[in-house]
């Protein structure tokens, strides 16, 4: 709540003393200058997720929808993933933190490291469209939820398109600190500029190749326009102006292409 506990405790969340006071401690009662928690929603137990690094990524607001990347990953060894079936991308009510819908595309096996890319939204052809980048590196299109299902549904695909299709796919740790081979990853977030798409994508920062890219992707049809490889590692998110992109790369190097 923006006006916190000065205008009482709203919401379904009412233990604001408990949340704020440390284990083991004594409560600290809660004064009217204190945060208001509406709702919470712990993504282990939503999403079955293993949260790797914590929360990395923004949250796409669309009406009473919340999209948000869970940030799934693998365990602290690097090399497994401990829950198998986390979802990558949910939905949730807004007002009350509900799971509505799932991505269902049974991406978690195929991540090297962590899903790490915030969700983003366009209208393309006269249609809104849910965009993702998942930790498998692949961008997909989806169709946005409506309405506010019972039960949790998965997010309806309209295409796929996989950012480094040469790359491996399948026991993905086995190329870990393979600085040569291994697959690809996508950090920073898909954008579009009219009908098309603009992502940076490669080998992983911290385990794998070095090899990277800016892709202009149809946004329509998920097919690919061009590709500009990149010095070394992407992080970082493109930005379009007067038909200019700009990106800059882990080798200290920004690019306009």
């Amino acid at each position: 709540d923006v006006e916190g506990l000065a205008n009482g405790n709203d919401g379904p969340f009412q233990d604001e003393a408990r949340h704020q006071t440390p284990a083991g401690q004594e409560t600290i009662p809660t004064t009217k200058a204190d945060g208001d928690i509406i709702w919470r929603v712990d993504l282990r137990e939503v999403a079955g997720i293993w949260p790797h690094d914590g929360a990395h990524s923004s949250i796409l607001i669309r009406g009473d929808h919340l999209y948000l990347n869970t940030g799934t990953g693998v365990d602290n060894s690097h090399v497994k993933i401990r829950t198998p079936n986390a979802d990558s991308l949910i939905v949730l009510e807004k007002t009350t933190g509900r799971l509505l819908a799932r991505d269902g595309e049974g991406i978690a096996p195929r991540i090297f490291h962590c899903t790490w890319s915030p969700p983003s939204m366009a209208t393309v052809a006269g249609r809104e469209t849910i965009f993702f980048a998942g930790g498998d590196g692949i961008v997909r299109a989806f169709e946005p939820l409506e309405g506010a299902p019972k039960d949790p549904v998965s997010l309806s695909v309209r295409w796929r398109y996989d950012l480094d299709p040469r790359a491996p796919k399948e026991d993905v740790h086995r190329f870990n600190r393979n600085t040569l081979v291994g697959p690809s990853n996508i950090f920073g977030l898909p954008v579009i500029a009219g009908d098309h798409l603009y992502v940076g994508g490669g080998g992983d920062l911290w385990w794998g190749k070095l090899g990277a890219w800016l892709k202009c992707v149809d946004a329509t049809n998920g097919n690919e326009r061009w590709s500009y490889s990149l010095n070394k590692h992407v992080m970082s998110s493109p930005a379009v102006a007067d038909g200019l992109v700009f990106i800059a790369d882990i080798g200290r190097v920004v690019h306009c292409i």
